[in-house]
């Protein structure tokens, strides 16, 4: 059996972690991800993901910006063509 780490653990470490240096904060984008995505993206989890967007680090700017909260077009099953 595969364990989990609960993503309130995840959003923990990912806080501790956007702090230090440029390499921890892109930690940070690995650990915020999952979190977010297993619970939802709640607040605290968007929250982080946006501070790490606008992080003085590009790389980390950059990894940050490749995480998606939400789908970004509507599903194909959404559509009503008629």
């Amino acid at each position: 059996s595969t364990s989990r780490v609960d993503p309130q653990t995840l959003l923990a470490l990912a806080a501790a972690l956007a702090g230090g240096p440029p390499t921890a904060a892109r930690l940070a984008v690995v650990a915020v991800t999952p979190a977010g995505r297993r619970a939802g993206w709640p607040e605290p989890a968007v929250a982080q993901l946006r501070a790490l967007q606008s992080h003085a680090d590009l790389r980390t700017r950059h990894a940050a910006h490749q995480v998606f909260t939400r789908p970004e077009a509507p599903c194909v099953a959404d559509l009503d063509d008629e």
